[in-house]
């Protein structure tokens, strides 16, 4: 703002620096419904795969054991899926670069990327293939929860319960699933002439042919790779967009890929700042937690005794560890004086416990939904011209009545507040 003589008497930095609305991230993920949510959908998303390699225990190959313990996460730990604390500068150093988003968006897309890398044999495949299926339609629902809240937030400054956003994902799911889904399936049918040509190479004229008619091969692969790389990159956009917009998954697609290769740039560096500020407010969000876990047992050790309380510690933190490591559980002193009890009681203390790292995971996948939500309000706007305010409330095939009435304090009528964002009692949409 400039007064008459040309001063500068204020300036609006979210206007200036339009980044800073990340932080609005933080203030969503932090929230019990956004907790909850992402706490949830993490462990809807590790029990899924756990059950999966469950199908496959009996192939105990090297090879494919890596591979499952490379896509399992428990976020009972509490921890980044699949990061321990760094040890060294060095260690410090990338642990922090990498920052909250990139392991959370390499986790869920793990299983994607596996299954078009030439060294995954068909087992492999097909176990990826049902940990992408999962994990689609788990984050259908969580995702498209949180990123509708988000998208209302952020936009209208309105406040949708958790039962709303369940109830609209519920609706929307096969959209939220659709998004990633159809250049997925594109690419794996722009498989099936390769694999025709890898049956061709099985004999010396196959392999003959096939060189003949590699240059073929080479420019359909180059469509598929830029299909590939529209996905990778854009599939978090997705969702947001559909959260935004109530549109189809085609127009996701469409956005997502729009946004992917026309803003590159702008696009990494939103993700690398809403990355390191997610890192550093999860640490706080950390230190909490464990505060919160030590000061219980440090009011419990007044009456139990320190001793006591140190095997009861000792014992809780490792009642989910073998599910990480493999390793026996230790028998801690004191389990002979009360088998049953004290076997429960740990059990009960591990669960809670876990419970509460399990909301200190659902606070980085919350904020990963929330900070994409909002780069895509930044992207929308840098592509498109979009203000930050649009977004479509009423959806397709709503339609409004006359306002209800209600008496004021005075008994005269007057039209009734309705919450925002809610529609017609006779409309489908009014359920949320």
């Amino acid at each position: 703002m400039t007064d008459d003589q040309g001063r500068v008497r204020e300036v609006v930095w979210i206007d200036v620096l339009p980044w800073i609305r990340l932080v609005r991230a933080v203030k969503l993920s932090i929230t019990p419904r956004a907790l909850v949510l992402g706490g949830l959908g993490a462990l809807a998303t590790s029990v899924g795969w756990r059950w999966i390699g469950l199908l496959y225990s009996s192939r105990n190959e090297p090879e494919f054991r890596a591979l499952t313990n490379a896509v399992e996460f428990s976020p009972w730990t509490g921890g980044l899926p699949n990061r321990v604390r760094p040890e060294g500068l060095a260690g410090t150093f990338d642990w922090l670069a990498n920052g909250i988003v990139l392991p959370i968006w390499q986790r869920l897309a793990a299983p994607f990327g596996g299954l078009f890398d030439p060294k995954t044999g068909w087992v492999s495949w097909t176990y990826l293939l049902l940990c992408a299926v999962w994990a689609l339609l788990v984050w259908s629902l969580f995702g498209a929860s949180l990123t509708r809240i988000a998208a209302l937030a952020l936009a209208r400054e309105d406040r949708m319960g958790l039962r709303a956003s369940v109830a609209h994902a519920c609706r929307k799911w096969p959209l939220y699933f659709g998004g990633p889904a159809i250049p997925l399936a594109s690419l794996l049918l722009m498989g099936l002439p390769l694999a025709l040509l890898g049956l061709m190479m099985r004999t010396d004229v196959g392999l003959l042919l096939a060189a003949v008619i590699w240059p073929l091969a080479l420019a359909l692969v180059s469509l598929m790779t830029i299909l590939f790389f529209g996905v990778m990159f854009g599939w978090p956009l997705m969702w947001p967009t559909i959260s935004a917009e109530l549109s189809d998954p085609f127009d996701a697609v469409s956005r997502a890929y729009s946004y992917t290769f026309n803003r590159p740039f702008r696009y990494l560096f939103y993700v690398a700042v809403a990355s390191v500020l997610g890192l550093l407010s999860w640490m706080v969000v950390s230190f909490f937690a464990d505060q919160l876990i030590d000061l219980s047992y440090w009011g419990a050790s007044q009456g139990a005794g320190v001793e006591r309380t140190q095997s009861i510690v000792k014992a809780a933190a490792a009642e989910y560890g073998p599910t990480l490591t493999g390793a026996p559980r230790e028998t801690p002193p004191g389990s002979e004086e009360s088998p049953l009890g004290w076997r429960w009681g740990i059990t009960l203390l591990g669960f809670w416990q876990a419970c509460i790292r399990t909301l200190v995971t659902g606070f980085a996948f919350a904020f990963f939904w929330n900070s994409i939500t909002v780069i895509y309000f930044l992207l929308r706007r840098d592509e498109d011209g979009m203000e930050y305010e649009e977004i479509s409330v009423v959806e397709p095939g709503d339609a409004y009545g006359l306002p209800a009435l209600q008496n004021d304090a005075v008994g005269v009528p007057a039209v009734s507040d309705s919450p925002a964002g809610v529609r017609p009692p006779d409309s489908p949409s009014a359920r949320e």
